[in-house]
């Protein structure tokens, strides 16, 4: 009984394709950035942020997304906390 939104971006080719992370990245906004903290720094931690970074349209879809009224108590703000940590180069 319940409805659902989703989040369409076109490609380069014009075809029309579901954003996962702009749809989705709400609920792991926070392990995500959990993740990262456990990473700390190095080579591993960087190909995280990178591969978020690349992200990061999507990631900033869901954040403006998750300020809606219907959205989860404080799901804007950890989608803010991991751009965040994902824009931070001392992270």
């Amino acid at each position: 009984g319940g409805s659902s939104e989703w989040v369409a971006r076109r490609d380069d080719t014009g075809r029309w394709r579901i954003d996962l992370l702009a749809t989705f990245a709400g609920g792991f906004a926070t392990p995500l950035r959990l993740w990262l903290e456990d990473l700390g720094e190095g080579v591993e931690a960087d190909q995280v942020r990178t591969a978020l970074e690349v992200h990061r349209p999507s990631l900033q879809a869901a954040a403006e997304r998750a300020t809606e009224a219907d959205s989860p108590p404080g799901r804007s703000r950890e989608l803010a906390d991991l751009l965040g940590y994902v824009d931070s180069d001392d992270a």
